[in-house]
This record gives structure tokens, C-alpha cells and sequence, in this order.
């Protein structure tokens, strides 16, 4: 049986029609704090997205996202991060919620998402934020001096208008370390260091503990310069997992450390910090 020519083309302009996606676009995930949970500081890179209960994948932001459905859909936005700063260690981070709406959607448009989230109930919070009258890091040797950089003496300093901390490297101390002294419980479930940061070099963070009758440092991470000039400051975020020693049981009296140090040909540096955060499950 021969079909005439003009079925034909209808038949494939309805097939390319059913083909075209909507498209769902993030361009940013937001977040709000409650009391006692620090500032909304947040460095979302990433979200997994569900369409009416079908994942579409892994999505880096901002984000424009295909999508093979029309109407009105169920739309699931899931926020993650870096962890330690890896590229390539991509996590849905375990503390915040995800953002749920609605969109409709029709073959070629873009629906625009302003996904908001908040920490989940039930954590708890370790916060320096260094807006009070004392600070919880204390200086490891009295060569380091934490310093508190406020808005009226140093505006190009500060990240949003309220203090922050640092530690100044010259030739002649060319190693700081600041140091909790709190020693933290042992914890059951993740548990994360959050804090933003602008450094001129680089940045050790660590653990140092007890196990048994010995003492020990494990260095975490080391977070590279965020500018070449600590001055004039490149603000940065990041989300640290501290799980494995604070899950492990035979690991007491952990405290931790932030170590920088004047590279080769450096005279001077500038690390400043802000919004550090212990967070973990009650």
C-alpha cells in the first residue's frame, strides 16, 4: 500500500515535534539560615534534577536542562558540592534540603527554577564566625597572631560587612598556625568543616587527636591560593569531610589546625577566614 507523500510529512514533522525538549533552567541555588546555624554562605556547583520522578542526571550550574515531558511537571532539585575542593568529588551534600516545585513545561521553551535550600533539622553547629568578643582558634606558638580584620579599619578586608580572621606571614615568621582547643566527640554520620577563605598562599587544614597513649596530625586538605595579592582578596568556600576520624572510635581529643606558609620567593602572605563551621547530626 503506498502512502501518500503529504502523510509522510506529517508523520515526521510529528515526530520531530514529540522529539524537541522543554528546557529547565537553574541558574543558582540559594540558602537560608535559621538562628544559630551561621551565615548562608553556600557554594552549590552542581544539582541532580528529577523530572515527574525521572532523573535527567548530574547538572553543573548554572545549568539549562533538557527535558522530554509537557504539562505541568513534579520537578525535584537536589543541591551538591565539591568535596575538599576536588573537581572530581561531586557530592549531594548531606545537610541540606532539597528544593521541590512545579513547572510547565512545552517542547522548545525554558522554565527558569530559583531553587532554595536550608539545612536539615536536627544538626548540630560548631560556629567561629568572629563577630564576638572572643574567637574559638587560638594561635599554636606566640610567633602567630590571629588577627580580627572589622569593616571600619579594613573594608577592602572584609566579605560582607562583618569581622573576619587572619594570620599575616612575613620572612621572618614564615609559618602560622591557628588551632582549636575544644576536642571535639566522636560523631556517628557525616560530619563537615565549612568555611570561607581568601589566601595569597597555601592553606593546610588538619586534624590532630589522640589514640591511646600517642598524639598524631592528619593533614586534610590543602587549599591552594585564591589571589596573588592577599589585599585585595578572592573569597572562595570550602566543604571539608571530617567523618572517618570523627566516626572512628579509638580517635579522642580532636582538635582542629590551619597551617600556612610562605612559599619559595615569598616575603609576606595574607590568609583571611570567615563562617567556619563544624557541622554533623545531634
Amino acid at each position: 500500500m503506498r502512502v501518500a507523500p503529504w502523510a509522510l510529512l506529517a508523520l515526521v514533522a510529528c515526530r520531530k515535534t514529540e522529539d524537541v525538549p522543554a528546557y529547565v533552567e537553574v541558574p543558582a541555588y540559594t540558602m537560608t539560615t535559621a538562628l544559630g546555624q551561621g551565615a548562608p554562605s553556600t557554594k552549590i556547583t552542581d544539582v541532580w534534577v528529577t523530572v515527574n520522578g525521572d532523573f535527567t542526571g548530574v547538572w553543573e550550574l548554572p545549568a539549562r536542562i533538557p527535558a522530554l515531558a509537557t504539562g505541568d511537571a513534579r520537578i525535584s532539585v537536589v543541591p551538591a558540592i565539591k568535596r575538599n575542593g576536588l573537581f572530581d568529588d561531586r557530592l549531594r551534600y548531606p545537610f541540606y534540603s532539597t528544593w521541590e516545585g512545579s513547572a510547565t513545561l512545552a517542547p522548545g521553551t525554558t522554565s527558569t527554577l530559583a531553587p532554595v535550600t536550608a539545612y536539615l533539622p536536627g544538626l548540630s553547629f560548631w560556629l567561629e564566625p568572629f563577630d564576638a568578643a572572643g574567637t574559638l582558634l587560638n594561635a599554636a606558638t606566640p610567633e602567630d597572631t590571629l588577627l580580627i580584620f572589622r569593616a571600619e579599619t579594613d573594608p577592602a578586608l572584609v566579605r560582607d560587612g562583618t569581622p573576619v580572621g587572619g594570620v599575616e606571614l612575613t620572612a621572618a615568621n614564615s609559618v602560622a598556625r591557628l588551632i582549636t582547643e575544644e576536642e571535639f566527640e566522636r560523631a556517628t554520620g557525616p560530619v563537615f568543616l565549612e568555611l570561607d577563605y581568601s589566601t595569597d598562599v597555601e592553606l593546610d587544614i588538619g586534624l590532630r587527636y589522640a589514640q591511646g597513649s600517642f598524639v598524631a596530625e592528619e593533614r586534610y586538605v590543602t587549599l591552594v591560593p585564591t589571589t596573588s595579592n592577599g589585599r585585595s582578596p578572592v573569597w572562595n568556600k570550602a566543604y571539608i569531610d571530617l567523618s572517618t576520624l570523627w566516626n572512628t572510635s579509638s580517635v579522642t581529643a580532636r582538635d582542629l589546625f590551619f597551617e600556612a606558609r610562605l612559599a619559595d620567593g615569598q616575603s609576606a602572605g595574607l590568609v583571611l577566614l570567615d563562617n567556619i563551621k563544624i557541622v554533623r547530626f545531634e
